[in-house]
């Protein structure tokens, strides 16, 4: 994973964007998404992205997405590093 220059945005104080690397073998790698607690209602979410090898992958529950309104944003936190979502 990757990050580039520091930005500020929406109350989120300058930090990297977040820019992920593909997978090297998406066949026998997954990324798992740890949502980390927040103090108060009002922090920013704050999640952690992590790339593991399908075999050492510890238990998770998946869910699926889709692709909303693009004018419907809100910046969250992933590996401390700022991005995106809809």
């Amino acid at each position: 994973m990757r990050e580039a220059s520091p930005q500020r945005t929406n109350g989120i104080s300058a930090v990297m964007e977040f820019l992920h690397q593909p997978l090297q073998d998406a066949t026998t790698q997954i990324r798992l998404l740890r949502l980390r607690f927040a103090e108060d209602d009002s922090d920013d979410l704050d999640v952690m992205l992590t790339l593991y090898h399908l075999a050492e992958a510890p238990e998770y529950i998946a869910i699926s997405y889709t692709w909303g309104d693009a004018t419907n944003s809100r910046t969250i936190l992933v590996n401390g590093c700022r991005f995106e979502v809809q």
